[in-house]
């Protein structure tokens, strides 16, 4: 199983106020079923990228607004209304500005708070107005402001079982820069997007869980589409795309002994979706409904110093072109060989839909009129060496490859650069990709990290979740505890080589979108036990970049505020 980190920044704040820290590690060999909590998230959010996919991109551009990624199994605190456990304090708010326009605030509150029962609700706003690049000596604004509410609850039985559900409400107001200034009329879109889940967990010698979960997407006002010549629809308005999403997934596991495990899971999954999507080289209306079926049995044992998983995936779907079964590995191995040295190596796939929530939780500017079909990973292997920790210094080299059909990536479909792209390409990618990283940790005074990956991308070639098409990935950040009310972290992000698919009736071109830089500073100070001072800095080296076609960075920017736990 891929190693995750999941970052929301209401905890983050609420985590500072109180001088906590987190960090979230998954054994590759270990598949862990928690129930999901759903902590708030916001545009303010970093963009978190699987293992091997870049790393962190720090953009207040994206958008982590909660991780609906059905067909993988997560593992993380049990974190209720953005304040992480343990905590004395049941409520926290916080509030920043950083001008011209850059607005962000939330609050939530623990109505019940036992060992047996939390309930919470919360509440996030986030907004900020630019300018975009200049069209025709007018520089259009790009905007938006976002609003979520959350209620969560559990209960946790004394046998070890939990049960937990949760329901989010979320709306977001956009304004796009478009190319054709002449009107504003395709200027606006809205967004609606409404989640609710419930399910129960067990882990131990009997392990369980169960989950069904309900999720749509709309986007409510009407979108502009500008076609390429001899394509279909005509420029104009064009109703905007919507997806309804449900599923119920489960596992039963079983342990022999302390050294074996046999586990089966099961995940079924129905998306109905409306919209329009690329096909034939033009753009067509659609509305479709499709089955995905996942069986997942895997068998797990250690022998010694080596650690080995076995399973498949064994995908049955009902996309629009007929019934398809496929099978895909799911098996690992770690070997000890010291006892600060492992060898590891993870193999796994599978298919998965590409709903307007994945879309959303990449950028807050890719919905519009296009969706997406199931994508079909037929292999997606890494492996390497993890070494430490040695004096405070840890270390991890890995390669990897990857070989996915219809993998939906950064693609262009208007003959007009500034129109914004839509997501989508034909076809499939395969690549390989390498890297390593570098931590050090002096105690809790002081963490170093620097690491990247590069890629074998070009047309058709390269990592399906690396959807910008970077070609290389460098991250460092360097975090200090100047004592115990000062924390003070900077950071250094670069995406190097990045570019769009510029389709075309008869042939498909490169469009590059540069290099993405991004220097962040981040300060806390903790003027008493509950409350915070706070510094958030972003593209600290003013570099403009593309987010996506058409959508263009900030320069400067970030949130000074004020943070309280009551």
């Amino acid at each position: 199983m891929k190693k995750l980190a999941i970052i929301f920044l209401l905890a983050a704040v609420a985590a500072e106020a109180q001088d906590l820290s987190t960090e979230v590690v998954v054994d590759r060999t270990v598949a862990v079923d928690l129930p999901k909590a759903m902590p708030m998230g916001d545009v303010n959010a970093e963009l978190v990228l699987p293992q091997g996919a870049g790393g962190r991109l720090q953009s207040v551009d994206y958008t982590v607004t909660g991780d609906y990624a059905p067909m993988v199994l997560q593992s993380r605190p049990l974190v209720f209304t953005g304040i992480a456990e343990p905590s004395k304090y049941r409520g926290y708010a916080w509030l920043g500005y950083f001008p011209g326009y850059n607005l962000g605030g939330g609050a939530g509150y623990r109505l019940l708070d036992s060992q047996s029962d939390c309930l919470g609700v919360a509440a996030a706003f986030d907004g900020a107005s630019w300018h975009g690049p200049k069209w025709k000596d007018v520089k259009p604004t790009q905007r938006y402001n976002t609003i979520d509410l959350l209620a969560d609850y559990r209960h946790s039985f004394n046998n070890g079982a939990v049960v937990y559900g949760n329901v989010l409400y979320g709306h977001d107001g956009l304004k796009l820069p478009f190319g054709n200034m002449s009107s504003d009329k395709d200027s606006p879109q809205s967004f609606d997007r409404f989640a609710v889940e419930g399910g129960v967990s067990r882990q131990g010698s009997v392990s369980y869980s169960g989950n069904i979960f309900y999720r749509s997407f709309n986007v409510g006002k009407d979108v502009y589409i500008e076609s390429q010549p001899g394509g279909v629809p005509t420029d104009g308005m064009h109703p905007g795309a919507s997806d309804k999403h449900f599923g119920v997934k489960g596992h039963v596991g079983a342990e022999f002994g302390e050294t074996s495990e046999i586990r089966m899971a099961v995940d079924a999954q129905y998306l109905d979706s409306k919209g329009y999507e690329m096909s034939a080289d033009r753009f067509e209306a659609v509305k479709r409904g499709e089955w995905l079926v996942d069986l997942n049995p895997t068998f797990s044992f250690r022998a010694g110093a080596l650690g080995v998983r076995l399973g498949i995936h064994v995908d049955m779907s009902t996309p629009h072109s007929g019934f398809k079964l496929r099978v895909a590995p799911d098996a690992g191995l770690v070997w000890h060989v010291g006892k600060r040295v492992e060898v590891y190596a993870d193999f796994n796939g599978g298919q998965r839909f590409n709903t307007l929530y994945d879309q959303y939780n990449y950028s807050v500017f890719a919905p519009g009129v296009g969706i997406y079909g199931t994508s079909w990973t037929k292999i997606d292997a890494v492996g390497g060496l993890r070494i430490g920790s040695f004096g405070g210094f840890s270390a991890d080299l890995h390669a990897g490859y990857s070989d996915t059909d219809d993998a939906v990536m950064t693609g262009i479909t208007s003959s007009n650069m500034a129109r914004t792209g839509l997501l989508t390409i034909p076809g499939g990618v395969s690549g390989w990709r390498f890297g390593g990283k570098l931590v050090y940790r002096y105690g809790d005074k002081v963490s170093v990290s620097a690491g990247g990956d590069v890629y074998s991308h070009n047309l058709y070639k390269g990592y399906y979740l690396v959807r910008d098409n970077a070609r290389a990935t460098f991250d460092a950040e360097v975090a200090v505890k100047v004592n115990e009310a000062i924390n003070v972290a900077a950071s250094y992000s670069l995406r190097a080589g990045r570019y769009a698919y510029l389709v075309y009736p008869t042939m498909t071109y490169k469009y590059g979108l540069g290099n993405m830089s991004d220097l962040g500073l981040r300060c806390n100070y903790r003027l008493n036990e509950q409350m915070s001072v706070f510094v958030r800095a972003d593209n600290l080296l003013c570099r403009r970049y593309l987010v996506l076609p058409g959508v263009q960075s900030r320069r400067l920017h970030g949130l000074v505020g004020v943070s309280y736990v009551f």
